[in-house]
C-alpha cells in the first residue's frame, strides 16, 4: 500500500510509504508477521477506545470482538 501526492517527479505524481507519513503525522504504525505473510492477523486499539483497527482480512474477527466489547463496556 502507498500514498500518493502529486509532484513533479514521476508525472506529477509521487509515491509516498504510508508508513512514513503516518509517523510524520503522530501516528504509531505496528503490524504481525507470520511465515506466509498473507496469514498475519493484527488488531489494535487505541487508548481511548475510539479508534480499531485490522492489519487485514484475517484480521476481520478479532477486530469485530473488539468493536462489540467496547460496545458492550459503553452501554453497561
Amino acid at each position: 500500500m502507498r500514498g500518493c501526492s502529486k509532484s513533479p517527479e514521476n508525472g506529477g505524481v509521487r509515491v509516498l510509504p504510508y508508513k512514513t507519513e503516518l509517523r510524520k503525522a503522530g501516528g504509531i504504525y505496528s503490524k504481525q508477521e507470520r511465515f506466509i505473510d498473507f496469514l498475519a492477523a493484527s488488531t489494535v486499539v487505541d487508548d481511548e477506545k475510539r479508534f480499531v483497527s485490522g492489519q487485514n482480512q484475517n484480521a476481520s474477527h478479532g477486530t469485530a470482538q473488539n468493536i462489540m466489547a467496547i460496545f458492550d463496556q459503553r452501554v453497561k
